[in-house]
C-alpha cells in the first residue's frame, strides 16, 4: 500500500509538471504569436497606418523599380501610362489621359504587400530614397527656364546651313561612327519613296527581321505607295552572328550596320546614325518611321493617316506616342540623370523612341541641328530636346500602343496603327495575316 501511495504522488507531480510546462508554453506562444499576427496584419493590411505622403512614396518606389510595366499594368486604357521604349520602364505621365489613375492603382495594390512606418527597414529605405530624390528634384529649375547647349538661334542655324552649307558655329556633338556597309542603293531604284522604315534591330534578331520582311515591311502588299525599309544594327564581336549577318546582308541588301558596339545607352547613336543615313541615301522619301523590331505595324493604316494629314503639319511632322516624364535623380536608378547634366524638373514632351513618325523635312532639320546639341543618353528625350529647340511640337497618335501588346483578339486591333511587345514572330505573323483578312 505504501508503495502504491508513493507511486501515485510521483504521477501527480509529473502530471502537474506537464500541465505547468504546457500552460507556460501557451502563454509564451500567445504573447509571441499574437504579437506576430498583429505585426503581420499591419504589414499586409496597413490601410489605417499609411499616410498620404507615405503612400505616394511607396507608389514612387514601385514605379522606379518596375522592370516590366506590362506585368503591373492592370487598367484597360493604354493611355494611362507610357514608356520609352524602350526601352525605359519608368512611370510617364501622358498629357492625353488621367495620369493619376495608374498611380492610384499602384498605391492601392502596393498597400496590401508593403509595410510602412518605422518598423519596416525596406519601407524606411524607400521613404528615405524618395525623400532624397525629392530634395534633389526640388533643386532643379522649372522647365519654363529651359536652356540646353548650344543656346543659339536654331532657326537661323538651319537657314544658314540649308542655304550655304556653312556656319560660324562650332559643333559640339559630331557623330563619331561610320557604316560598315551603307547600302546606298536602297532608294536609288525608284523615283520617290513615300514611306521609309528605319527599323532598329539587334544583330542576333534574325527571326524578327525575317518576320518583318514577310509582313508589314513587305513592299509587294502596297501598290499605290512606294515603301522601303532598312534595318539599323550595331556592331557585334560574335563571329557566329557576324557570319550569319554576312549571309543575310548578301541575300536581302537591307541591313545598315554601324561601327559602335551594341548596348542600351548607345541607342542614341543608332537613332542619329539612322537619321544621317536616310538624309544622305534616301533624301526624297516623304515620311520616315523609326521603329523597333518588336513592333507590329498596320502599314496600310499608317499610310492612310499620312495621306490624311493637313498641309499645315506635314512639313514638321513628329508623331507617335506622346509622353511627359521627369528626370530620375537617384544615383542607382537605371535612368539616373544628374542636375549637372540636366538641371530642369521636366523633360520636353517626347515621342516614345519605339515608334517615331516624322516628315523628311523635319528629319533634315534634325540632321543639321543634332551636331550643335549636347549629347543626351536617352534617345527619345534627346530627339525631343532638339525638336523643342527647333520649335516643333510632338503630336500624339492614340492608335499606337506602347505598354501592352494588342493582339488580333482585342477590339482595338482593328483600328490600331502599331503595337509594341511583338517579340514572338509567330504572334506577329498571325496578327498580320488576320489584319489582311479583315481589310480585304
Amino acid at each position: 500500500m505504501k508503495f502504491l501511495r508513493l507511486r501515485r504522488r510521483k504521477c501527480c507531480k509529473t502530471t502537474l509538471t506537464v500541465l505547468a510546462v504546457f500552460a507556460v508554453s501557451c502563454i509564451i506562444n500567445e504573447l509571441f504569436y499574437g504579437n506576430l499576427q498583429e505585426r503581420m496584419k499591419r504589414t499586409i493590411f496597413p490601410v489605417h497606418n499609411i499616410s498620404k505622403e507615405n503612400g505616394n512614396n511607396v507608389a514612387r518606389h514601385i514605379r522606379e523599380h518596375t522592370t516590366d510595366l506590362h506585368s503591373t499594368h492592370t487598367g484597360s486604357n493604354e493611355n494611362n501610362v507610357t514608356s520609352n521604349t524602350a526601352k525605359r520602364t519608368t512611370y510617364l505621365r501622358s498629357e492625353h489621359t488621367g495620369s493619376n489613375e495608374y498611380e492610384n492603382n499602384v498605391t492601392s495594390n502596393t498597400i496590401k504587400s508593403t509595410s510602412t512606418g518605422s518598423k519596416g527597414k525596406i519601407s524606411n529605405a524607400t521613404e528615405n530614397t524618395a525623400q532624397n530624390n525629392s530634395i534633389v528634384q526640388q533643386k532643379a529649375l522649372p522647365f519654363s527656364k529651359f536652356r540646353y547647349p548650344l543656346d543659339i538661334n536654331f532657326a537661323e542655324l538651319i537657314t544658314n546651313i540649308s542655304e550655304t552649307g556653312k556656319t560660324d558655329v562650332k559643333p559640339i556633338n559630331v557623330y563619331p561612327f561610320t557604316y560598315l556597309k551603307p547600302m546606298e542603293d536602297i532608294c536609288k531604284s525608284t523615283k520617290e519613296v513615300y514611306l521609309l522604315f528605319l527599323i532598329k534591330s539587334a544583330p542576333e534578331n534574325f527571326d524578327q527581321r525575317q518576320a518583318i520582311r514577310e509582313t508589314w515591311a513587305n513592299k509587294t502588299y502596297f501598290k499605290q505607295d512606294i515603301i522601303r525599309h532598312v534595318f539599323l544594327l550595331a556592331r557585334t564581336m560574335n563571329k557566329t552572328i557576324n557570319d550569319r549577318l554576312a549571309l543575310e546582308e548578301g541575300m536581302y541588301n537591307d541591313i545598315v550596320q554601324m561601327t559602335y558596339v551594341n548596348a542600351y545607352y548607345n541607342n542614341t547613336y543608332k537613332t542619329i546614325g539612322g537619321i544621317n543615313w536616310c538624309v544622305k541615301y534616301c533624301p526624297k522619301a516623304q515620311f520616315v518611321m523609326m521603329v523597333d523590331d518588336d513592333f507590329y505595324v498596320a502599314t496600310d493604316f499608317l499610310l492612310d493617316y499620312l495621306h490624311g494629314l493637313p498641309n499645315s503639319i506635314v512639313r514638321s511632322l513628329f508623331a507617335g506616342y506622346r509622353a511627359v516624364d521627369h528626370p530620375q535623380r537617384r544615383r542607382k536608378d537605371k535612368w539616373y540623370m544628374s542636375l549637372e547634366d540636366y538641371p530642369f524638373k521636366k523633360y520636353p514632351p517626347f515621342i516614345s523612341a519605339g515608334a517615331m513618325i516624322m516628315s523628311m523635312d523635319f528629319v533634315k532639320k534634325l540632321q543639321i541641328a543634332i551636331p550643335f546639341t549636347k549629347k543626351f543618353k536617352f534617345d527619345d528625350v534627346f530627339i525631343a530636346i532638339v525638336a523643342h529647340k527647333l520649335g516643333v511640337k510632338p503630336i500624339h497618335l492614340p492608335k499606337i500602343y506602347i505598354i501592352k501588346l494588342i493582339d488580333f483578339k482585342d477590339k482595338r486591333f482593328k483600328t490600331m496603327v502599331a503595337s509594341h511587345r511583338y517579340k514572338s514572330t509567330h504572334a506577329l505573323r498571325n496578327a498580320w495575316y488576320y489584319h489582311l483578312q479583315t481589310v480585304n
